[in-house]
């Protein structure tokens, strides 16, 4: 039945071509840009932006790994120092933007009542820096495939998910098969790529820093 209501109201429709704009490149950020906010929040926030490729350059792949290996969860370089050990903030999140150009690399640090902002900052730069020159460890880089491959394969076993792997394809990557090969590109990225791409887009010039402070904070 539903197929017949499927056909009786969509099956007299064309397909449309997609037509697909190229984006201009942005100008190259050549310093740091940095402003400070008076916000209706409870604790201070750290939240920095840095420029990073699209999904076209194989940097952006690595990134994904980095993403887990600094700021995924518990387990997490940054999580662990600043949540575990230090106890100075409540979060810590990390979005590589999931977009066909060219986007940002997005990072935030929630801090807990009474701890600013400015405790957080070096720690995150610090354990960036670390990766930008050592790179991360052979378990470090299974356990972040490992997180990936159980998402992905967790996603797609519902109709929702399937659609919408299939949907994310054709207009972030241009093709709907090539959702199919999201795996293998982050099963191919080694630690080398990883620390080449931390050191290529962690850099203070590349990025732009908000600090949000409560309305009440000096």
């Amino acid at each position: 039945e539903m197929l017949w209501l499927i056909r009786k109201y969509f099956g007299h429709q064309q397909p449309s071509a997609i037509v697909r704009t190229e984006q201009p490149d942005e100008p190259v950020q050549t310093e740091e840009r940095r402003v400070v906010l008076k916000k209706p929040v409870t604790a201070e926030k750290w939240l920095a932006g840095y420029r990073m490729p699209g999904p076209s350059d194989p940097d952006y792949w690595a990134l994904q790994v980095a993403n887990l290996v600094l700021f995924g969860g518990p387990s997490s370089r940054v999580y662990r120092k600043l949540i575990t050990e230090m106890e100075v903030a409540a979060e810590v999140e990390g979005w590589p933007s999931p977009f066909r150009d060219a986007s940002l690399f997005e990072l935030m640090v929630s801090m807990k009542a009474g701890k600013a902002a400015a405790v957080a900052e070096p720690i995150v730069e610090a354990e960036i820096a670390r990766v930008a020159e050592a790179g991360v460890t052979a378990g470090e880089l299974e356990r972040a495939k490992n997180r990936v491959e159980l998402s992905s394969v967790t996603a797609i076993s519902t109709m929702t998910g399937k659609g919408y792997l299939i949907g994310d394809a054709e207009t972030t990557h241009g093709d709907y098969k090539k959702g199919l090969s999201y795996l293998e590109k982050i099963r191919g990225v080694t630690a080398d790529d990883v620390r080449r791409a931390v050191k290529r887009v962690f850099r203070k010039e590349n990025r732009t820093v908000i600090v949000a402070k409560p309305l009440d904070v000096a």
